[in-house]
């Protein structure tokens, strides 16, 4: 067995001294030493292996598997690194890419948004004409003509619609006898039963308190958990506790300016595509009472491109200056409570969102957190 530990012995030093020949020498000779040494380390073997004995053997085989494994090793750290530096390499590339896609779409954004302006600039002027055009004396063929056009290209169709509904006096709704004189506590707790009787949603006292607190305090409230919880039944509950059913709007994922929120007015057909959300604050206008106008799943789309012109507006202490412009030139046939094309946000309105935490939604920022309660 000593004569193992021999040959290990001379092996290791022979086979050292020649790949630290071979390192020095990689540029100039790569080749010279170790693989030229080959019939040497056969000679050696040679030399000492009838002597190795069981034990020697055995370390023999174990060393050469220890060998093995080590230049295994280091192949293999040669595969990774050079297939780190690949997949960075790619990286870099498609951030490039990326960068010069997002450059590209945003020239686009820019050159659509000169088109549109130039649109809108012809609109009013060709608004301008037709008011000018307006003073000029009519025929009896041009009042029947005005008339005609005067039934059928009503702008705001759904908000006049709201107009006529309001037009009669609604009747006072009847509250209970001992209503004058309850508290917030009792309302809380009324609620809490009615949702348990009424509905089968079963809250905690705790959840009503705090759900009624915020009402109290911001115009915007944010009910946010994961799915199942009750957060778009709570809003729905309480406007069928108050006998005003809230108004639920389905937020969309592509939903990117406030064109989406409010709608928007189509130069074709003469007429303000309206939606449920603007119909909800119009009515409002008309009522006393409180209207819930609910947001559902709200975080599905930025929060801040939708929702930024309310954002901004509720920030303002004036109350009589929170007004969303909807058309840019007035006209006689327009809704009664829009004043130059302009919608004053109601006092009785909160704004109540559902906000779900999964990886298909947005996360909800600073900025929106700052106005709402949450």
């Amino acid at each position: 067995m000593s004569a193992y530990f021999e040959y290990l012995k001379q092996m290791i030093i022979e086979f050292f001294t020649n790949l630290g020949h071979f390192f020095s020498d990689a540029f100039a000779y790569p080749w010279s030493k170790v693989p030229g040494q080959v019939d040497y380390y056969n000679s050696l073997f040679a030399n000492y292996s009838p002597d190795f004995g069981g034990g020697g053997w055995f370390f023999f085989i174990l060393f050469l598997i220890l060998l093995i494994a080590a230049f295994g090793a280091l192949g293999y750290l040669v595969y990774y690194l050079i297939r780190r530096y690949v997949h960075f390499r790619a990286s870099t590339e498609d951030t490039t890419k990326y960068r010069e896609e997002i450059e590209r779409l945003n020239l686009e954004l820019y050159h659509a948004l000169s088109e549109k302006d130039r649109v809108l600039g012809l609109q009013v002027h060709s608004l301008a004409t037709a008011g000018i055009d307006a003073n000029a004396p009519k025929g009896e063929g041009d009042e029947k003509k005005e008339e005609e056009a005067s039934e059928d290209d009503v702008r705001f169709p759904k908000l006049c619609d709201v107009d006529a509904r309001y037009a009669t006096p609604m009747r006072p709704t009847l509250l209970p006898e001992d209503a004058a004189n309850i508290s917030l506590e009792g309302i809380c707790e009324r609620f809490r039963l009615f949702c348990a009787s009424q509905l089968g949603l079963y809250y905690t006292i705790e959840t009503m308190r705090e759900f009624i607190a915020s009402i109290g305090t911001s115009k915007i409230i944010i009910l946010e958990g994961i799915s199942g919880t009750g957060k778009t039944s709570l809003p729905y509950a309480f406007g069928r506790f108050i006998r005003h059913n809230a108004a639920i709007c389905s937020v969309q994922p592509s939903w990117h300016d406030r064109s989406e929120l409010l709608g928007y007015y189509n130069d074709f057909t003469h007429r303000f595509t309206e939606t449920e959300f603007l119909r909800a604050i119009y009515e409002a206008t008309y009522r006393d009472d409180l209207s819930v106008v609910v947001l559902d799943e709200m975080n599905l789309a930025r929060i801040e491109y939708y929702f930024a012109e309310f954002l901004s507006i509720m920030e303002m202490p004036n109350v009589s200056e929170w007004n969303i412009s909807l058309v840019a030139a007035p006209r006689k046939d327009d809704p009664k409570h829009l004043t130059d094309g302009k919608l004053l946000i109601p006092q009785n309105i909160i704004f109540v969102g559902t906000a779900n935490n999964d990886d298909s939604t947005f996360t909800i920022t600073d900025k929106v957190y700052d106005r709402s309660m949450s």
